[in-house]
């Protein structure tokens, strides 16, 4: 019997380098995929959780006005802007709201022409800001400005309101979140 020398039992093969870099590569372009997919699904949370939570602010003052006749005073007219006193507590998702500006206003005044109105305004981490007007009735949503101006002098473009008195939830000098939102 005769056994060959160049033979042997064990033929190990490796990835060459191309096809290392092959999936390398792939394997770069799933994650790419799946963060991009994931941002955007974060965004339209953080979006949808500003809109829930105006709703939910919307009807909490809708229920004020039901019961005494207006709506309710901001915390500017007691001299405490950073009050909501009629409102109470209000649970907003503070994770999602843009935290680098003052946020989530209610405003209430009156407006030549229109008379008493008040309206809600939030921006959220997308950068997107929501706001109600109660003369319009239904919330509206742009992607320039921010949520103070759309509150206070965003709502009649032709026609400034005479007086506009505020509550604010979030103050982003301080990242401090109000005690009616807690």
């Amino acid at each position: 019997m005769k056994v060959n020398a160049t033979s042997s039992s064990n033929n190990w093969r490796g990835f060459t380098i191309v096809e290392l870099l092959i999936v390398i590569v792939v394997i770069a372009i799933l994650a790419a995929i799946t963060i991009v997919a994931y941002n955007g699904i974060q965004a339209r949370a953080n979006d949808s959780s500003i809109q829930s939570d105006i709703s939910n602010l919307i009807k909490k003052i809708k229920l004020y006005e039901a019961e005494f006749g207006t709506f309710p005073p901001s915390g500017y007219r007691s001299g405490d802007s950073t009050i909501f006193p009629a409102i109470g507590t209000f649970k907003p998702t503070k994770s999602a709201y843009s935290q680098d500006v003052d946020n989530l206003f209610y405003c209430e005044g009156s407006k030549p022409g229109i008379g008493r109105t008040w309206a809600v305004a939030a921006q959220s981490k997308t950068g997107k800001v929501f706001y109600y007007r109660s003369e319009e009735g239904s919330v509206k949503v742009v992607s320039s400005g921010d949520a103070w101006g759309h509150c206070q002098t965003g709502w009649d473009t032709s026609v400034a309101p005479t007086h506009t008195a505020y509550s604010y939830g979030y103050f982003g000098t301080t990242k401090t979140w109000y005690a009616w939102t807690n």
